[in-house]
C-alpha cells in the first residue's frame, strides 16, 4: 500500500516556496535556510515529535539536468522537501506537528506559498495533504517496530556492550557473570523509554 510499510508511515510533501524576499528582506528560500541552520548540532525539534524515526527539511533549487535524452526542466517556484518516517496515522502525526512544534512549523513553512499557519488545525491539515507526495516505494529500517520499540532495543544494545566490556576487564566466574547479567536485564527493563535523538 502507498505511503506505508508494516506500522510505518513514510510521508513526502512538497512545498513551493514563495518568490520574493521575506520581512527580513532576505528570499524566502534563504530565510528556510537560516531557520534550518540555526537547528545547528544540537537537538532537533522533531524530537518534541513523538513517533518521529526520522525526518528531514530539505530545499530544492532546481531539478538535476541528467543529459540527452531528457528534458532540462525548470522549477517556477523553489521548494521545501520535507519527509519523515513516524508510526501510526497521518492526521495523527500531523496533529502532533502542529502542536509540539507550531513555532518551527510556522517559521519554515510561513515561506511557502499557501500556508495556513499552524492555528488553525483544518487548514493545516488539509494544506499538508495538498502539497503530499504519494510515496509509492517505501522502505524504512525498522518498519514492523515503533519508535519506542526501537529506542529501547538501541539503550539495551548500549547497556550490552558496556556489560561486555566491564566484564572483559574484570573477568569472574561463571556464577558472578550469571548474576551480573540478571541485574543487567532487570536495570534495562526498569529503565524509561529513552528521549528522542538521546541515543
Amino acid at each position: 500500500m502507498a505511503n506505508t510499510a508494516d506500522r510505518a508511515y513514510g510521508l513526502t510533501i512538497l512545498s513551493p516556496i514563495l518568490n520574493g524576499t521575506a520581512s527580513t528582506g532576505e528570499p524566502h528560500d534563504r530565510a528556510i535556510r537560516r531557520e534550518l541552520l540555526a537547528f545547528g548540532d544540537g537537538e532537533s525539534p522533531l524530537a518534541n515529535v513523538p513517533t518521529t524515526h526520522l525526518a528531514r527539511w530539505v530545499v530544492i533549487d532546481a531539478l538535476p539536468y541528467e543529459g540527452i535524452p531528457a528534458r532540462l526542466d525548470q522549477l517556477e517556484h523553489k521548494y521545501l522537501l520535507f519527509t519523515s518516517n513516524f508510526d501510526g496515522k497521518l492526521d495523527d502525526y500531523l496533529e502532533l506537528l502542529r502542536t509540539r512544534i507550531p513555532d518551527v512549523v510556522d517559521r519554515l513553512w510561513s515561506h511557502c506559498i499557501g500556508f495556513p499557519g499552524a492555528g488553525d488545525r483544518v487548514a493545516f491539515g488539509a494544506y499538508m495533504k495538498r502539497c503530499q507526495v504519494e510515496t509509492t516505494f517505501f522502505f524504512g529500517a525498522y518498519t514492523a517496530y515503533t519508535l519506542d520499540q526501537v529506542l529501547r532495543a538501541l539503550d539495551l544494545q548500549r547497556r550490552m556492550a558496556r556489560f561486555v566490556e566491564d566484564q572483559q576487564a574484570t573477568g569472574g566466574t561463571p556464577a558472578t557473570l550469571r548474576q551480573a547479567f540478571r541485574e543487567l536485564m532487570a536495570e534495562a527493563s526498569a529503565a524509561p523509554t529513552p528521549r528522542p535523538g538521546s541515543i
